[in-house]
């Protein structure tokens, strides 16, 4: 069975905040079963509830980010598999099928290093708020990376949640802080 992702804006706003949540479950990732890339196949120092990862898929991650740092994987039954690493400084999360096809990847940015198009975008349209945090979820569409993002914005009272696709940015949700 073929997994697939919807990319209906309310699916990719809880996707991302879902998955950003779980980027700063690290460590209790690592203790769920998550394992860490060294040595990722070989039996020396694997816990029962380490997943497999295929070949495939681990020369994907090798290949397409060579300057990750601190991967941890997991796994969706065997179809995909999920690397959790750090690049240049920025938190990612990759999704990689069975047979090495790189599916999907969230960028956790935080203030200091959201690229600069998607940060002028928002303090254009949003000149009074404070910049939070920004995801960016890219999936391959037809050998082209389609990437939209996610911001969390604030004032003194609410948080913002903004959808960026290409040029169109737009507030999904509005949250008081109270």
């Amino acid at each position: 069975m073929k997994n697939t992702i919807d990319l209906s804006a309310k699916k990719i706003g809880a996707g991302l905040l879902i998955a950003a949540a779980l980027l700063s479950l690290g460590p209790v990732a690592n203790a769920a079963g998550v394992k860490s890339s060294t040595g990722a196949n070989s039996s020396a120092g694997v816990t029962p509830n380490t997943p497999y990862v295929s070949e495939q898929a681990e020369q994907t991650i090798t290949e397409d980010f060579p300057a990750a740092r601190n991967l941890t994987w997991g796994s969706d039954a065997g179809a995909v598999y999920t690397a959790y690493f750090t690049q240049s400084g920025t938190r990612k999360v990759a999704n990689v099928g069975d047979d090495g096809d790189l599916l999907s990847v969230l960028t956790y940015y935080t203030p200091g290093r959201i690229p600069t198009r998607v940060r002028n975008l928002l303090t254009e349209k949003y000149p009074d708020k404070t910049i939070k945090t920004v995801e960016a979820y890219e999936q391959e569409d037809g050998g082209l990376p389609d990437i939209s993002y996610q911001a969390t914005l604030e004032d003194a009272s609410h948080w913002y949640i903004v959808t960026i696709d290409g040029k169109s940015v737009q507030t999904t949700q509005v949250l008081d802080k109270e």
